[in-house]
């Protein structure tokens, strides 16, 4: 859309003009002879030159239009047009008098000079002449430097890898609009019992833990994080990618990345599980339709429960160390949730507990590492509960929990409650907050060892180590939530 003097105010628009408009020095506009109709309009001079970006080149672009015989003729209007750049027009080296776009000169008398205040981006812009209704038409090409040094940015800023494994780290020095200072040279130092990093950015890792490096060039710093993992597989959702939600594996390091199935959000959030250390067992499905699929680390999908199964709403699923899984549903002859358990994926499902079918509310069971006992949450009766799947009996702890996880150890089960993590010993003792009580998703799991949990922050994925304390960002993750560490 053109913009014209018109629409500023009169004075400016006057005053914007009588400064755009010069004469061709000593030579006469009016020849005695009169110019015939206009042949051609073209850049005189100007073209080629080059400054920093958002400059005002000091010199002026001069434009006439000729006839056949090379003499200036008057026409109106001639339109100036930045094309496809930020860049403006100027009546002089003040900034306030720039017009941003296009320049419409209505008392162009067959030369004319403007001055260009430069685009943001560097690189080569045009600047295109033309007489409005006609075909003529000139363009001038400019180059655009990047501005003065202003910001270091390293990429990537925060990453992992294994020990004995190294990436290289970048460094950049930018303008203030964003462009790359292609000469500025960036030296890297940076050295711990974690890891090393070389003078042009190679970190290396070394062992498990946390490290940093810096990055100089003049006076500009900018830090590089490196995060050295315990090595390990995950399962997590992937909510945001290019068509659609996604389970997928991946290991610790950020290698291995591989999306596995779709996976259509439930109403509790889609919560997967290792079930073997192949499979992955996800609920999926709308509201009170949800189905538990497995998938395998090939991509091969299936359904966990079999055909004519008398379950639906299936969530929260669990793998149990024998094979078997568990997950909670409703049925026909249920009030609420029950769990329920299938001893292999396509066998037909059996309701555990001693949930009366009439108050049923049982759900999200997890799988003590003998296989005897399920900690699951009862809604009715005691928050956080124990159940002995042998006997039947149930044992409330009395604790409002989310998403609880038992430990390979046997001796912790970690589960959410007011926007954090906890710890309870399985008799209900020793209760405890995890990374004093810092805000997490409600959902952690535990690695093999039970040295480990995986946690998501607002952020990320971050792992935390039971024995000291420390916290690993893997920065990396942004893009999963609900991670789930592969069973050995």
């Amino acid at each position: 859309m053109l913009r014209h003097l018109a629409s500023f105010p009169r004075t400016a628009a006057l005053f914007a003009l009588a400064a755009l408009v010069a004469c061709g020095g000593g030579e006469s506009t009016t020849p005695a002879v009169p110019p015939g109709a206009p042949a051609s309009i073209h850049f005189v001079s100007g073209g080629g030159q080059g400054d920093t970006a958002r400059a005002i080149l000091r010199d002026p672009v001069v434009v006439e239009v000729v006839d056949s015989a090379g003499r200036l003729v008057r026409v109106a209007p001639v339109t100036f047009t930045a094309l496809g750049t930020d860049a403006a027009f100027c009546a002089n080296t003040s900034v306030e008098s720039c017009v941003p776009d296009v320049y419409q000169d209505s008392a162009f008398a067959g030369r004319a000079s403007i001055r260009v205040r430069l685009s943001r981006v560097a690189g080569t812009i045009r600047i295109r002449v033309s007489v409005p209704g006609t075909m003529f038409a000139d363009t001038a090409t400019l180059t655009v430097r990047p501005a003065a040094p202003a910001l270091l940015a390293v990429a990537p800023a925060d990453s992992s890898a294994y020990a004995g494994n190294s990436y290289r780290v970048t460094g950049r020095v930018l303008d203030q609009y964003g462009n790359v200072r292609r000469d500025d040279a960036v030296n890297f130092t940076g050295s711990s019992a974690v890891a090393t990093i070389s003078a042009d950015g190679e970190f290396r890792a070394q062992a498990v833990g946390r490290a940093f490096a810096l990055a100089r060039s003049g006076s500009l710093v900018d830090t590089a994080w490196i995060t050295v993992p315990p090595r390990g597989t995950i399962a997590a959702m992937e909510p945001f990618p290019a068509g659609g939600a996604q389970i997928v594996k991946v290991e610790l390091d950020g290698s291995g990345f591989k999306r596995l199935a779709p996976v259509s959000d439930t109403y509790y959030g889609t919560m997967p599980d290792w079930i073997s250390s192949s499979e992955i067992a996800f609920d999926n499905g709308g509201y009170n339709v949800e189905r538990i699929l497995v998938v395998d680390t090939l991509g091969i999908l299936r359904r966990l429960t079999a055909e004519g199964t008398p379950t639906w709403a299936e969530r929260f699923v669990a793998g149990a160390p024998d094979g078997a899984v568990y997950f909670d549903a409703m049925s026909g002859s249920d009030y609420g949730t029950a769990i329920w358990k299938v001893s292999a994926p396509g066998a037909m499902p059996v309701r555990v507990g001693p949930n009366p079918h009439g108050n049923a509310n049982a759900w999200q069971a997890t799988v003590a590492p003998d296989g005897q006992r399920l900690a699951y949450v009862d809604v009715n009766r005691g928050g956080l509960s124990i159940l002995d799947v042998v006997t039947g009996g149930m044992t409330p702890l009395n604790i409002a929990a989310t998403t609880p996880r038992w430990s390979p150890s046997g001796d912790w089960i970690v589960f959410g409650a007011g926007g954090t993590l906890h710890l309870v010993h399985p008799d209900g003792i020793g209760q405890t907050d995890v990374a004093g009580a810092r805000p997490f998703t409600l959902r952690a799991d535990w690695s093999p060892d039970a040295a480990w949990l995986i946690v998501r922050s607002a952020s990320r994925l971050e792992l935390i180590d039971m024995k000291s304390g420390a916290i690993l960002p893997l920065g990396w993750s942004g893009g999963l939530i609900r991670p789930v560490f592969r069973r050995e």
